[in-house]
């Protein structure tokens, strides 16, 4: 039998949270957690440049973060 891996997937909804977004980032990349694990930035139409900080983080931790436009 062949075991699954599990996956932890923390959402982040990112609606003009330019201020407060890398450091959200860098708190969670930074933390050891025990499982495997994606980020997902939900961005629901934010005006405030937060998309612009999403591609980025996106780009800078690809393995890790998938970004989302809504």
């Amino acid at each position: 039998m062949q075991e699954r891996s599990l996956k932890l997937s923390i959402i982040i909804p990112v609606y003009n949270g330019a201020e407060t977004l890398e450091e959200c980032i860098d708190s969670i990349v930074n933390t050891q957690l025990v499982w495997d694990y994606e980020i997902l930035l939900v961005n629901d139409g934010s005006t405030d440049g937060s998309e612009a900080i999403c591609y980025t983080l996106q780009e800078q931790w690809k393995d890790r973060i998938r970004y989302i436009y809504k």
